[in-house]
Order: structure tokens, then sequence, then C-alpha cells
């Protein structure tokens, strides 16, 4: 009995880990996709375009035809 209690609570840790891992993959995902949003929309309002936000993706810069 003791031996299956151990086994099950070393599956428990291995699923709560990988959990973790993704978790802060996920996190840290999102913070790149955000610091690049913030980089595209500047020079997009600097060069006088229209920002295009999609949430969860890179933003879209439209440029005005001259």
């Amino acid at each position: 009995m003791a031996y299956k209690t151990n086994r099950t609570l070393k599956e428990i840790a291995a699923y709560a880990l990988a959990i973790g891992v993704i978790l802060l993959l996920s996190a840290g995902v999102v913070l790149l996709i955000n610091q690049s949003n913030v980089r595209i929309e500047a020079k997009c309002q600097d060069a006088g375009g229209q920002v295009l936000r999609t949430p969860g993706e890179v933003s879209r810069c439209l440029l005005p035809t001259r």
C-alpha cells in the first residue's frame, strides 16, 4: 500500500511540475508580446499610421498612402 501511495504522489508531483512549467512559459510569451506591441505601436504612431490591436496577437500598423 505504501508503494502505491508513494508512486501516486510522484505522479502528482510530476504533473504539477509540468503544469507549472507550462504556466511560466505562457506568462513569458504574454510578456514578450506585450513588449513588442508597445514598440510596434510607438513606431507606427511616429510614422503617422493607425495601430490595429487584436487581443493575444502582435499589433499591426496601417500606414497612410501618399
